[in-house]
């Protein structure tokens, strides 16, 4: 499997690999201990890719990465909520009381992973990704539904629903369970310390349920027991659960009142078509859903180039054009449906509709590589997310 591999990867881009692969796991275990996280939103990704290179059936390429991302989060849950427990940020009341429910939802999403075929996980993990994304839209911190977390059968309810939909995209839980815990009034550092522990009730259970359905499946891959590769852990466990402490002091020091005792910060408001900054400044100029909204594409681009210095790189994350017609027809109708959203949960709409208006109207993936090359930039390329739901341009000032 790890010969496969090596012959897939050209050689001069073997250390880039390793690097890569060493960053995702000190990451993942940084996002872990920070948010609370598994961190399965950055290594199911990468695991299937690796597991691309390894030329392992498509039909199980995403249960193995799956199945390799829930092993990978035990011990990662474990060290972050014992780190998080070291400074009374855990409800182990609650996770006592929620455990089960926990489980019984895991057990639930596990039995029904086992029966879908690769493309249909991909397209299920790639729509509930999209749709614990919507908070960073739409998310209020002041909001809060209850002073407590229920005690009722509800409370069991969220706890099957956490586990089942977390399970079923190979994810710690973290990014479900802190929103829920703070609509309850929870403290960030409590929720995201509660967070940790769940995740260890999702991941454990999970791991077994995706061995045992591989095994039941017939599933024969290297260095594999079931939908679980071992040499995939071994690609991430050690780097994550060496970061994930780190991550765990960071949720503790970092604070809105700390963050703005930085010195070395300097905020700047200013258009991005005339930047009030020396030309040649900067190493890398990155913009993320910006660029959409700026009011003169060409001149945008003309500034990002002039204030890099020469060998320097711009990055842009935007909304871009999906070349998948039936997911384009979905997230077209869905599209239609996010102003309403948007006018229930906040009382104004018409934000939304300007967001939605502003993503059909950007260019596409190819016009925006014809734009950055007519403004000097050079070795322009791209790379699309999620089926062209948003894209990464990159450019050289060379």
């Amino acid at each position: 499997m790890f010969s496969t591999i090596l012959s897939n990867v050209p050689p001069e881009s073997l250390y880039l690999l390793l690097i890569l692969l060493i960053s995702a796991g000190i990451f993942t275990g940084i996002i872990a201990g920070l948010f609370g996280v598994g961190g399965g939103v950055v290594v199911v990704p990468t695991l299937y890719y690796i597991f691309t290179l390894a030329e392992v059936d498509e039909n199980i390429r995403m249960h193995l990465a799956v199945g390799t991302s829930l092993a990978n989060i035990i011990p990662i849950s474990i060290v972050s909520a014992l780190s998080h427990a070291k400074r009374k940020s855990v409800d182990i009341f609650l996770l006592k009381t929620i455990s089960y429910s926990v489980i019984a939802g895991v057990i639930l999403g596990a039995f029904i992973v086992s029966s879908l075929t690769g493309k249909t996980l991909i397209f299920i993990y790639s729509s509930l990704l999209l749709l614990v994304s919507l908070q960073f839209f739409f998310w209020n911190d002041a909001w809060r539904i209850a002073v407590e977390f229920p005690k009722n059968i509800l409370k069991h309810l969220y706890g099957s629903a956490i586990g089942f939909f977390s399970v079923i995209i190979g994810i710690g839980g973290g990014s479900l369970s802190v929103p829920l815990l703070k609509l309850h009034s929870f403290e960030i550092h409590k929720a995201i310390g509660t967070a940790s522990g769940i995740g260890a009730f999702i991941a454990i259970p999970g791991t077994i349920g995706f061995i045992i359905s591989g095994v039941l499946n017939g599933v024969s891959v290297p260095l594999s027991l079931g939908y679980v590769n071992f040499m995939g852990l071994a690609m991430f466990t050690p780097m994550t659960m060496l970061a994930a402490p780190l991550g765990v002091r960071l949720a503790h020091y970092l604070s809105k009142e700390k963050l703005n005792k930085f010195k070395n910060l300097n905020w700047v408001i200013a258009p991005a078509e005339k930047l009030p900054i020396e030309s040649n400044s900067f190493n890398f100029y990155t913009i993320s859903f910006g660029l959409r909204n700026t009011k003169d594409l060409n001149k945008s681009l003309s500034e990002a180039y002039r204030v890099l210095k020469p060998g320097g790189r711009y990055l842009c994350l935007e909304f871009s054009k999906i070349e998948n017609s039936g997911l384009d027809f979905i997230y077209k109708k869905y599209s239609k449906v996010i102003p309403s959203i948007g006018k229930l949960i906040v009382g104004d709409k018409e934000p939304y509709e300007y967001l939605v208006k502003s993503i059909e109207n950007f260019v596409n993936q190819d016009e925006l590589i014809d734009l950055m090359k007519k403004n000097g930039f050079q070795n322009c390329t791209y790379r699309n997310l999620s089926g062209g739901i948003v894209s990464i341009h990159s450019g050289w000032k060379i």
